[in-house]
């Protein structure tokens, strides 16, 4: 048990997690495969946005380009 906050998301190396009612992460989405399935490559970041669909914030898969440009342009 990871004793998270139930809902709380986190990336553990390419993969986003999400906490369960348990109090443990586990696999949201794996960036590799979606990366994999896409043919462009996506990696793990936080988001906090909104969008038409309402407001947006957690660790999810993103392209890496905007990974790059949220974190000032590249590295």
């Amino acid at each position: 048990m990871d004793g998270c906050v139930r809902g709380a998301t986190r990336c553990s190396s390419n993969t986003a997690e999400i906490c369960d009612a348990d109090g443990s992460y586990h696999e949201l989405a794996d960036c590799d495969d979606v990366s994999e399935r896409s043919g462009a490559p996506f990696v793990c970041a936080y988001v906090d946005e909104t969008t038409e669909d309402g407001h947006i914030t957690g660790h999810t898969c993103v392209p890496a380009s905007e990974a790059d440009a949220a974190a000032g342009g590249g590295r």
